[in-house]
């Protein structure tokens, strides 16, 4: 499976990081999201082998 990001804006409520981890895409808040009160701590990890939404990076890595 191919996990393929449709739209990433850095300046809109929520960015992916672009490098994959252990097949995992971390989503976290951007710059619009964080100016209306977000933590940069809170994130979700996107599975390249499944295309599930994991709430930590560890539930990502051994999904299958």
């Amino acid at each position: 499976m191919k996990l393929e990001i449709a739209r990433n804006d850095p300046e809109g409520d929520y960015a992916v990081e672009l490098e994959l981890n252990s097949r995992c895409a971390l989503v976290r808040y951007s710059r619009r999201g964080m100016a209306q009160g977000s933590s940069d701590f809170v994130m979700a990890a996107v599975s390249g082998r499944n295309g599930m939404v994991y709430r930590s990076l560890h539930e990502c890595r051994v999904a299958r």
